[in-house]
């Protein structure tokens, strides 16, 4: 299906949606996916997507929505990435909160983060917080989302667990935590901390957003932890096959790609700015 020919946007800033992006050129029967969650981009224009299907959790393409290879079949419930860049080389961030569907003996299947390279070769994991005395017995660890400091600090967002903002530093060692139920600040408190992000845009005080979904809220703390103000964010809508929008980045021409959860196995579609 080609490109849209009436664009989406205001303020002068409009994009045609190419809704057959990210299957045109592939082979569904070989890369199948179910729920496509997050996208990043790397320094030379390719898209990293990760799913939740395990014949192929991670799709990379180029920005004309041709594979470049695929990796990983170890993390069913695949959900989040982030990228980032130590001494001039780039790394993955995966998250993986668990199969939802497996349960034993009452128990979720827990998560984990996992740095890896650019092909998927992991390089250190960050496991369940109760292995360092943060969580207690029983408490559920299920991260969906994580996020790159400047500096290499990493924050992780226990989205389908305990709702909490773990801080490590670059090397996976642990800092601190907040925003979860037990955060002394009650507006603080997450009520399902769903994604992680930097806001970078004043580069001498970047800024922690973080989702409270249950509240329909943005909520944004310093990098320390600390609540600073409130946002809303509103709903999309299914006119351009849109259904529940879940992750998008942007490349280095200033075109979007967005990847959808619960979509009827919808690839990632493209939005290219006129």
């Amino acid at each position: 299906m080609p490109p849209s020919t009436n664009p989406v946007g205001h303020n002068g800033v409009t994009f045609d949606v190419d809704i057959a992006w990210g299957e045109r050129h592939l082979d569904p029967t070989k890369t199948p996916v179910k729920n496509c969650h997050e996208m990043v981009v790397d320094r030379d224009n390719q898209i990293y997507l990760i799913g939740d299907h395990t014949a192929n959790n991670v799709l990379v393409y180029d920005t004309d929505g041709k594979l470049v290879r695929t990796f990983g079949t170890e993390y069913p419930g695949g959900h989040g990435i982030d990228i980032a860049t130590e001494n001039g080389e780039q790394f993955l961030f995966l998250v993986d909160p668990g199969d939802t569907g497996r349960t034993a003996n009452g128990y979720r299947e827990s998560g984990r983060v996992v740095k890896t390279t650019l092909y998927g070769e992991v390089i250190f994991t960050i496991g369940h917080p109760l292995t360092i005395g943060v969580y207690e017995p029983g408490q559920e660890y299920r991260p969906t989302e994580v996020a790159i400091a400047p500096n290499g600090d990493i924050y992780v967002a226990d989205g389908y667990g305990s709702n909490n903002i773990l801080h490590y530093d670059q090397h996976g060692r642990f800092i601190r935590m907040f925003g979860g139920p037990t955060d002394p600040n009650p507006a603080a408190r997450l009520l399902n901390a769903h994604g992680v992000c930097l806001d970078t845009r004043n580069p001498a005080e970047p800024v922690l957003v973080c989702t409270s979904r249950t509240d329909n809220q943005f909520k944004t703390f310093s990098l320390d932890g600390q609540l600073t103000p409130l946002s809303q964010q509103p709903g999309v809508t299914e006119a351009f096959h849109i259904y529940h929008g879940h992750g998008v980045c942007i490349d280095q021409d200033g075109d979007l790609y967005l990847a959808q959860w619960n979509a009827h196995q919808t690839y990632p579609l493209k939005l290219t700015r006129r």
